[in-house]
């Protein structure tokens, strides 16, 4: 069973990403840290006492009807036996975060990303996808989750 506790950055740590998230890492600054663990929309889920996956929903803007939000994750590689558990967990907190849309950016070649949007119910906004975006030069994809208002 997925056991749900506050997020906090020292969880980032316990992870064993997938090879294609790892370079995210260095690009994670103290500002999304403080951001992540001060919001009540981002989380840690364990599985048998193990973290397998931080995620989350912030806003950089005050939250309110018209706000916009970004969805972020790391799941460890491990997590396939809780993917459900997890996917579930990340669908309430996306049915609960009190914004209008919801926004994230998926690496061109991670495949496990672009399923997730997808299970979640995300659109693929950029289907040519946005050439140049990553800190690297490559092509990332923008998905949206919009709220009928």
């Amino acid at each position: 069973m997925l056991e749900v506790i506050k997020f906090s950055r020292d969880h980032l740590q316990c992870l064993s990403e997938f090879p294609e998230m790892v370079y995210l890492r260095e690009h994670i600054t103290d500002a999304h840290l403080e951001a992540w663990e001060n919001s009540d929309w981002c989380f840690t889920g364990l599985w048998d006492n193990k973290v397998i996956c931080c995620a989350g929903f912030h806003s950089w803007y005050p939250f309110a009807p018209e706000a916009r939000a970004e969805a972020w994750a790391f799941v460890d590689r491990g997590a396939r036996d809780a993917m459900r558990a997890v996917v579930s967990e990340m669908l309430e907190v996306l049915k609960a975060v009190p914004v209008r849309r919801v926004e994230a950016v998926v690496d061109d070649d991670f495949p496990r990303g672009h399923r997730l949007m997808q299970i979640l119910g995300f659109k693929l906004e950029t289907p040519d996808g946005m050439a140049g975006y990553r800190p690297d030069g490559t092509k990332a994809y923008l998905y949206s989750f919009v709220r009928e208002v």
